[in-house]
């Protein structure tokens, strides 16, 4: 059945890019546990069982097999939910509060990116070295793989807190041929 109305169909897809940005957040939490308790999140053995074997749910864009990255990033995720919320608030002109969770995916979804410079400056620290005395291979600058769209990447913080602390990045991503919302804000 089709939306016969612009706020269907705008609802609809916020709802599912909000669900979207939430399971990510979600899964943050689940891999900072991981990270502090050793476990590895990106396994193929879940359970005993080959995780390949299960085949995910999916089409063509999305599977329900999602790892955790170094943030959330596109031109649809890290917007959407906060635009339903701002509209609800703003345009709708509701004062109530029923947004809790949204907004709190959002937050999480925006440190994300710092705490994974966090990461590389903690490795470093072990093996002896300091950020502002390395070079960086940064491996993938779109918001997902197999594409070339940087577009509110999470990788653009990390590199941007990491040459903050003072690193050489060298960015590599076989489908990022030029990435300009680094240029664009370096001037």
């Amino acid at each position: 059945m089709f939306n016969d109305r612009p706020i269907e169909s705008e609802t609809s897809k916020i709802v599912e890019n909000s669900y979207r940005a939430t399971t990510l957040a979600f899964l943050n939490e689940w891999s900072l546990f991981a990270e502090r308790n050793g476990v590895d999140l990106i396994k193929r053995e879940i359970g005993g069982h080959d995780a390949a074997s299960c085949p995910p749910i999916s089409r063509p864009t999305h599977s329900n097999m999602i790892f955790p990255g170094p943030g959330i990033g596109g031109y649809c995720l890290p917007k959407d939910g906060g635009l339903g919320v701002w509209s609800y608030q703003t345009l709708m002109g509701f004062e109530d509060d029923i947004f809790k969770i949204t907004p709190l995916a959002i937050d999480i979804n925006d440190t994300r990116s710092l705490h994974v410079a966090e990461l590389v400056r903690d490795s470093l620290r072990n093996m002896g070295k300091i950020v502002a005395a390395s070079k960086i291979a940064l491996l993938g600058a779109s918001y997902r793989e197999d594409v070339g769209d940087t577009r509110y990447s999470g990788s653009e913080i990390v590199v941007r807190k990491l040459t903050e602390m003072g690193a050489e990045i060298v960015i590599h991503d076989p489908y990022v041929k030029h990435w300009w919302e680094l240029e664009k804000q370096a001037a």
